[in-house]
């Protein structure tokens, strides 16, 4: 009966040992799998503004911006996740930027003619995402998709239009969890298109302003309506003299043509140039913008209002033009419009001697 009942008590001890060993077994699958399940949350899918489809980390630091477009929106939205500059800064962007931020190293562009970047020298700085903005057409998605393929790394398309420019913002805060300050952003592009349909609405036709977009050394590169270097004009309310249809980037064109064109204003907008003493020269001297004194020069700090980069930048410029074009139709402050501005975009405090300054370098009022 001792020797049943030990025998009894054996296996009782031998059946709670296995059951342990079983639950063990059981938790280090489970841990396992709580591991997979972890691994699978550190990245989303997304699907960015070309509709490509991908997975991206959940939690971004790490940035890397093809070109000016995109480095643009990082300078508004958080340059703490930026990894570096595409181009070496120039003073008058450094008067917009934290110290700590001059400071970031000098990576290299991909994007553009100015492309110096090599995938080696890139992927040294362990980016988690490359954002490419600008216009989205096929070439757009399929560099996008063989740059993503060549290093392995997550390429983002954001659309760099005007109209869209709110759209992208929203995009970016839910990439970045930037979405307190991008929900801000959009909001004042929102507004901004909106205040300018407004204001171009209340123009007559044959109130409209005949205007030369003028870029190049010598002022004889320009862009035909629909080309995104003249976009601006678009929304300003003013006509683009330019009469012939052209893809890419600016177009060359001829003194002769300029003087058939005859502008009543001309606006040039070149990124870090400008036309000293162009317009002074013989040869535009018969133009009639150029005899009434309105030749205006787009301000460029820390980016050019009108022209390149094609970013946020150009947000503000669109104020600027439609009050150049029709003080009688835009009643806005400009002074004030700036102070805004570079305090929700640039998180600078901007006081009316700048703000002064500003006004007073960008708008060259040629002799007569």
């Amino acid at each position: 009966m001792k020797r049943i009942s030990t025998l009894f008590l054996m296996f009782i001890i031998m059946s709670t040992l296995f059951v342990g060993c079983g639950s063990n077994t059981s938790n280090t699958k489970e841990a396992k799998n709580t591991g997979v399940t972890e691994e699978k949350a550190s990245v989303k899918s997304i699907t960015d503004m070309a509709g490509r489809k991908m997975e991206v980390p959940s939690k971004i630091n790490k940035v890397y911006c093809s070109g000016q477009p995109a480095i643009v929106m990082m300078h508004n939205i958080n340059l703490d996740k930026l990894l570096g500059w595409c181009f070496e800064l120039r003073d008058y962007e450094k008067k917009y930027l934290d110290p700590k931020y001059q400071k970031l190293p000098v990576i290299g562009a991909m994007q553009g003619k100015n492309g110096t970047v090599s995938t080696e020298q890139l992927l040294s700085y362990n980016p988690q995402i490359i954002l490419s903005m600008g216009t989205i057409d096929n070439n757009t998605v399929s560099d996008a998709d063989k740059l993503s393929k060549d290093i392995g790394v997550p390429v983002v398309v954001v659309d760099s239009s005007l109209q869209n420019l709110d759209k992208s913002y929203e995009f970016l805060g839910d990439l970045l969890d930037e979405k307190e300050i991008t929900n801000k952003l959009a909001e004042y592009c929102r507004e901004t298109m909106n205040q300018l349909k407004e204001i171009t609405s209340k123009i007559p036709e044959d109130k409209k302003v005949r205007v030369y977009y003028a870029g190049g050394e010598k002022g004889l590169e320009t862009a035909s309506i629909g080309n995104w270097h003249a976009e601006l004009l678009d929304y300003a309310g003013a006509k683009n003299v330019v009469d012939f249809k052209a893809s890419g980037g600016r177009s060359e064109v001829s003194m002769e043509q300029i003087i058939t064109w005859n502008p009543d204003v001309i606006i040039e907008a070149i990124y870090d140039n400008h036309l000293d003493g162009v317009f002074n020269s013989t040869e535009w001297s018969g133009i009639s913008a150029v005899k009434e004194g309105k030749v205006f020069s787009a301000p460029d700090e820390p980016y050019n209002w009108v022209d390149t980069p094609p970013s946020s930048n150009r947000i503000i410029g669109l104020k600027w033009l439609v009050t150049v074009l029709y003080p009688e139709y835009s009643k806005m402050d400009m002074k004030k419009e700036i102070k805004k501005y570079y305090k929700l975009f640039y998180k600078a405090d901007i006081d009316d001697k700048t703000a002064d300054e500003l006004l007073n370098t960008t708008v060259s009022l040629v002799s007569k």
